[in-house]
């Protein structure tokens, strides 16, 4: 599906990957081959969606006044349907495909309807099937599994809910089917949500993320939740590998906080793996894997690619900047700090990318990476302890899970014990320890101890 890529590889710090190579470039192994705008004046974008229907492609668009449907196969999109939504001046849309119908959603005042489109007969026709307000009156994000379709900060009635959850088991007449209320949530409504199998995982603004047993929409549990983290701020949108294993998540926030991977094959239990990001001084908002990578919408920084298959040097591999009005410095300006690539929709068979740009609209984008595989978050050597030597942090990692690190110094004494929950992976400040060399004491989980020698260098 997609050609050999001679990969970009960049230097990591630790579990940072500062990746600034953009501000020189404006792409890197991806390419534009078509695009499109409405040419109105005064039209900005939001979301994007796609979806493929007897071999050829299409691309679903929000503005601030209408839905696009927009024909991607050919190297010059075509608009094949435009519809005005409730309201004509909104800043967020949000689309979901389930079948052959797409459902559409807007947020930012209180008559924007739910509205969803019969797809079956495209590219001749399109139809609006329904367009109600009697689920919502505005709506931030949606998500669909299983004939569900969740509905994230859901306005209706006169009130604001976390989550809201509909059946569309008859695509076109959705009914109300469930309501998780926000002290599941620490009080926080759901900003977005990735739901497999109804397991949902709950991005919960500045309260975290909590992953929710959603099998009874009566009986509602909360499996786990990650409410303290490296790099916290808005918890704003999350996805899942392949294999279920692993989980990406941003923190929306102006001038950046990286993006963050977990290990989630005990989901009771996530485990922190690495952080990483395109530009200190850019955004993240929606992250995606596909093909073992991970494709984020990067505000500043358009589309952005990276490789995580070592999680102690994730790599960025590919971009598209579609905002290049700026130098991805920090905007002097609040208002557009938010300027840039919204959204991005890496799953079209044919292996095109297909991105929004707040300002410019759509892009049609191609790359040449190849497909690396399901990510499983092993590494080599059943230890490893690093950078050794080190100045001040060192990081632990063991194949079978951590119990207990103990360090201790020249003369035995016990100086650092560190107590851990069956974590494959440790970073530890070291920072207060006098120059010198150490022992590490490591317990795994098969209650094996292994011995490390590490040298803290002066600073």
């Amino acid at each position: 599906m997609k050609k050999n890529l001679a990969r970009l590889v960049l230097p990591a710090l630790f579990f940072l990957c500062v990746c600034n190579v953009q501000a020189q470039n404006d792409s890197l192994n991806m390419s534009k081959i078509g695009g499109w705008s409405d040419n109105t004046f005064g039209t900005y974008y939001n979301d994007i969606w796609g979806f493929e229907k007897d071999g050829r492609e299409y691309a679903i668009m929000g503005s601030n006044h209408s839905t696009y449907f927009i024909d991607v196969t050919d190297d010059t999109p075509v608009l094949v349907g435009a519809f005005p939504g409730s309201s004509n001046d909104v800043v967020w849309r949000d689309y979901k495909v389930n079948g052959d119908y797409a459902y559409g959603v807007a947020d930012g005042n209180d008559t924007n309807s739910l509205q969803i489109f019969d797809l079956s007969g495209v590219p001749d026709t399109i139809i609006k099937v329904y367009d109600s307000l009697q689920f919502t009156n505005s709506c931030h994000n949606i998500f669909i599994d299983n004939d569900r379709l969740y509905m994230g900060i859901n306005k209706r009635d006169g009130g604001s809910y976390a989550l809201d959850i509909l059946s569309i088991s008859d695509p076109e007449k959705p009914t109300f089917a469930g309501n998780v209320p926000s002290t599941f949530f620490g009080g926080s409504a759901i900003h977005d949500i990735y739901v497999r199998n109804d397991t949902a995982f709950c991005s919960g603004e500045y309260t975290g993320l909590y992953i929710m047993d959603l099998i009874s929409l009566n009986a509602p549990k909360l499996i786990t939740s990650i409410t303290t983290y490296a790099d916290q701020g808005y918890n704003h949108s999350s996805w899942l590998s392949d294999n279920g294993k692993t989980m990406v998540m941003a923190d929306e926030v102006p001038n950046g906080l990286a993006l963050k991977l977990f290990d989630i094959s005990d989901i009771t239990s996530p485990i922190y793996l690495t952080q990483f990001e395109s530009n200190d001084a850019a955004t993240p908002h929606n992250p995606f894997f596909e093909d073992g990578y991970i494709f984020v919408s990067y505000y500043h920084d358009g589309v952005q690619v990276f490789d995580p298959t070592d999680v102690r040097d994730v790599k960025q591999v590919a971009y598209y900047d579609t905002y290049p009005d700026n130098n991805n410095s920090p905007d002097p300006y609040p208002d557009r700090e938010y300027e840039g690539c919204w959204g991005v929709y890496p799953f079209l068979p044919s292996g095109k990318i297909i991105a929004s740009d707040i300002t410019y609209g759509l892009f049609v984008l191609e790359s040449n990476l190849s497909p690396l595989g399901v990510m499983d978050n092993k590494f080599k050597g059943d230890v490893e302890v690093y950078p050794n030597p080190t100045a001040s942090k060192v990081v632990v990692r063991t194949e079978s899970r951590i119990k207990n690190i103990s360090i201790y110094n020249s003369v035995g004494q016990r100086v650092i014990d560190n107590e851990l929950k069956n974590a494959y992976i440790s970073e530890m400040d070291l920072s207060e320890l006098p120059a010198g060399n150490y022992k590490l004491m490591i317990l795994t989980g098969e209650n094996t101890v292994e011995q490390r020698t590490i040298q803290v260098g002066n600073r």
